[in-house]
């Protein structure tokens, strides 16, 4: 039995108090109709009230003037007056309009019973379903990527979940790997990783996520740390084949909540195809049939199973659910919502895609604002620097190849590649471990540099001291100073303003390079990134360089960062002169 929630309790007596007045009505009219008809034949004193009451002259009474038919003269009759008074011609006018309108006032009244007693009878009936389905996030928080609009970002989806309260998000549903890019994370990303979890976790918890089925990347940091932010987002941990060594289910198998006047209950397949930090994930057709039954006996509405692997769909077929839920696009790139009615079985599915038209300011900003002073705080003050284990081992930066391909050099320093950091400081991320690697050279390499504050050093610079401001960002500062624009940085949508940044950029190293102050310089897309390392070249039996190949590439330019890489149209752009 489906239950009625409040708003339907109302709207039932809305539509009782509809009927009520629709039965007043039609009473109230046939009442007037009746005693409209019998006025003229027995000119009732409660008529004659009535009529007063609307301001008719009724008072006026004159004797007809019409004549009674009679015999010839002297047949014994006179003129008799009329049995029934009636009123005078002006009176009459007067009295016939009154009670038009007043037959049309109780008309009034009868449509509007009727149309709040059919009104109400229809939005009494219970609503459809609201499914929200996020989820594969990946640790992302901000939009990233190559593509010219780029999608997702936490900000944005807490702007989405704000204005779509009124109507209600219904029940929210995350369908894992959410918290974290990796199943295992490097010690060097654990402190900054951690912060943005909380980050996602402090955002589920604004916009009233319901339930998580865990992915293995959300237990990169342990499962007792995946409770601890489930716990922080206010969300359910729901996962029927994730066991743990004895067996066990490690999360709760199934959910029970309470949405939209309905007992729903919820249980979730982790895909099997990846391997679990903790635990094992086992093939999930028999724990979900466990757990179906047992939500059964508890009486639920509907069960809906949450899928993680929404290509092997087939092997759930034939589990006694009402819906499955699958991942919508990936890597919070968007959301899904799904309305289902019950009753008739149907459901509507919309994909929402998180573009720029969502980035507005939210009550989210100044907690957003906090994170990134984390994640500076972590870099400046917690960052080591990384001692080469090989002396003299080196990575030949761009400004090395220069002393003998001056060509292909300024072939490069054109591209928007040498350009890289660029966009990153734009975007406040030139701190976060997870984008360094794809806008430097050698970042966490032996031979390259593991202090994410200095991908930038001089020669003969002073020990920064803890707490200092680096000066990476001391020299960004001051090329972005005056910079009218916020906010990330395109060159396709921003040509101009692109324009004036890089060549302050430039201009500075060029300087540098000039007065060699350059110690070492790992901002941007690098020779290295595309053909190796050069630190034997040039010498003897060095190998001569070949073609750029597409493994070279695809180390950045993958899903999701750019989903539509196509080497042979891109390599165009960017290889350098032959020699």
């Amino acid at each position: 039995m489906i239950k009625t929630s409040f708003n339907a309790r109302v709207l039932i007596c809305a539509m009782s108090l509809g009927f009520f007045w629709l039965i007043s009505s039609c009473w109230a009219l046939s009442w007037l109709k009746f005693t409209m008809n019998s006025a003229t034949e027995t000119g009732s004193p409660l008529i004659r009230a009535i009529t007063c009451s609307v301001g008719c002259e009724a008072e006026r009474v004159q004797p007809t003037s019409r004549k009674m038919p009679r015999a010839s003269r002297g047949d014994g009759f006179r003129s008799m007056p009329p049995r029934v008074p009636e009123v005078a011609a002006r009176g009459k006018g007067r009295y016939n309009g009154r009670m038009r309108r007043l037959s049309a006032s109780f008309r009034l009244f009868f449509w509007f019973g009727f149309l709040v007693t059919a009104g109400a009878a229809q939005a009494a009936a219970p609503e459809p379903l609201r499914l929200t389905l996020l989820g594969d996030r990946r640790g992302e928080v901000v939009p990233c990527g190559c593509p010219r609009v780029q999608l997702g970002g936490l900000q944005r989806l807490v702007t989405f979940g704000e204005s779509h309260k009124k109507p209600p998000f219904g029940l929210t549903i995350d369908t894992g790997n959410t918290f974290f890019a990796l199943p295992e994370l490097p010690d060097t990303r654990r402190p900054t990783e951690s912060a943005k979890a909380e980050l996602i976790a402090d955002g589920y918890k604004l916009i009233g996520v319901d339930i998580l089925v865990p992915g293995p990347r959300d237990a990169a940091l342990g499962t007792a740390e995946l409770e601890k932010l489930a716990a922080r987002a206010g969300v359910k941990l729901v996962a029927s084949n994730w066991l743990d060594a004895s067996g066990q289910p490690l999360f709760a198998p199934y959910a029970i909540v309470n949405k939209q006047g309905r007992k729903l209950g919820v249980v979730g397949a982790v895909d099997a195809s990846l391997r679990a930090p903790a635990g094992e994930v086992v093939p999930p057709l028999e724990p979900l049939r466990a757990a179906v039954a047992k939500l059964r006996q508890e009486g639920v509405d509907a069960v809906i199973l949450v899928a993680q692997d929404r290509t092997n769909l087939e092997a759930l077929r034939g589990l006694p659910v009402d819906l499955v839920a699958v991942p919508p696009l990936e890597e919070g790139k968007g959301l899904s919502i799904l309305s289902w009615d019950p009753a008739t079985k149907r459901t509507e599915l919309t994909e929402h895609q998180l573009d720029p038209s969502w980035q507005k300011p939210t009550r989210f900003d100044a907690r957003f604002k906090k994170y990134l002073a984390q994640v500076r705080e972590l870099a400046v003050d917690k960052s080591t620097v990384f001692t080469p284990k090989d002396k003299g081992a080196y990575i030949a930066q761009a400004g090395v190849c220069k002393q003998c391909h001056e060509k292909q050099y300024q072939f490069w320093e054109a591209t928007k590649h040498a350009s890289a950091y660029l966009v990153l400081f734009a975007k406040n991320q030139h701190f976060n471990p997870e984008c360094i690697g794809c806008h430097s050279l050698g970042y966490l390499d032996k031979a390259g540099f593991s202090d994410i504050t200095a991908p930038i050093q001089l020669v003969d610079a002073k020990a920064r001291e803890k707490g200092e401001t680096p000066f990476v960002e001391n020299f960004m500062k001051e090329v972005f100073s005056g910079d009218p624009g916020e906010g990330s940085l395109d060159s396709r949508t921003q040509p101009e303003r692109y324009s004036v940044l890089k060549k302050r950029f430039h201009d500075q190293i060029h300087t540098w390079q000039r007065e060699a102050k350059i110690e070492s310089l790992s901002m941007g897309v690098q020779c290295e990134h595309c053909h190796g390392n050069r630190s034997g070249h040039p010498g003897p039996g060095f190998k001569k360089v070949g073609k750029v190949k597409a493994a070279s590439c695809v180390q950045c330019h993958t899903p999701p960062h750019d989903d539509s890489f196509n080497f042979a149209k891109r390599i165009k752009q960017v290889a350098c002169p032959r020699m």
